[in-house]
């Protein structure tokens, strides 16, 4: 059964381009734009790990981190934050709330799906 992969930036060209190469490499990859779409697609899908970009519209990633952190039935799944602006607070309101990894944007597509593969195996 294929890992899905639930990827939240409001950035639509990233969000295609990382959809469409995390489908060749045989993930199933779903989006979403903005906190409350993510807050669905979470519950509706139960993704095994999310990509989660720091700012996005409506609420910040590192609330809805926090927001998933404390929902019993989102708790558990795994978040990679993916983003442009990182300072080291924001890295350890991350990692309080169970992000694990933190990758800058630009980011290099080979880490990343290394990345992605190493977090899924964990989790197995």
């Amino acid at each position: 059964m294929k890992k899905k992969i639930l990827i939240i930036d409001d950035d639509k060209d990233l969000t295609w381009c990382l959809a469409e190469r995390l489908s060749e490499e045989g993930y199933d990859a779903i989006s979403a734009e903005d906190a409350d779409e993510a807050i669905l697609m979470a519950k509706k899908h139960s993704p095994d790990l999310m990509l989660l970009d720091i700012i996005l519209p409506g609420m910040p990633g590192l609330k809805l981190a926090e927001y998933f952190y404390n929902d019993p039935g989102i708790k558990d799944i795994s978040i990679i934050f993916l983003t442009g602006i990182l300072t080291k607070e924001d890295e350890e309101k991350g990692r309080s709330v169970g992000g694990r990894h933190f990758i800058a944007k630009p980011y290099d597509p080979e880490k990343l799906l290394h990345l992605i593969s190493e977090t899924l195996k964990k989790k197995t």
